[in-house]
């Protein structure tokens, strides 16, 4: 994010001359939270990533719609808090619309850069197997919005 244009024009130049390719930025995002403030930011946060991957020539924004995150702890990571303890649980129905509504938000703006978002499948909440990754494509309803999934 913090990178000049120019910057961003070097390391698409650098990754093209050595061949390269770039295949996606992966912006670690929440586009759920129930917290006006918070989502604005995520989506705020996901505008900058579609603008660096177009920047960085990459095709793909691949997208944790309701990542819970983890914690930092000596130096390690864990899900062990971030997962444990779900305090908006009882907005889960509401969630999934702030997913979608966030999600047509950020389609136009990858329309405009030529990006495609690529969902994830992640839990523990509102996306945890690729069915609900291809309901929520079809509820958004955009050709910017794909799929990928991990096993887990």
């Amino acid at each position: 994010m913090d990178l000049s244009a120019d910057h961003r024009k070097h390391f698409a130049r650098s990754g093209r001359r050595g061949r390269i390719e770039l295949c996606a930025v992966s912006p670690n995002c929440d586009l759920s939270s129930p917290v006006p403030v918070q989502r604005e930011t995520m989506i705020s946060y996901v505008r900058d990533c579609i603008k660096l991957a177009h920047d960085l020539g990459s095709p793909i924004c691949k997208i944790f719609a309701a990542w819970r995150g983890i914690t930092l702890h000596d130096g390690l990571a864990t899900y062990d808090d971030t997962y444990g303890y779900n305090q908006y649980g009882f907005w889960k129905s509401d969630r999934r619309r702030f997913v979608v509504e966030s999600m047509r938000e950020l389609c136009r703006v990858a329309e405009d850069h030529g990006i495609v978002l690529a969902m994830q499948n992640h839990g523990p909440d509102i996306v945890n197997r690729y069915q609900d990754v291809l309901s929520l494509i079809e509820e958004i309803g955009s050709p910017r919005s794909r799929a990928t999934w991990t096993s887990l």
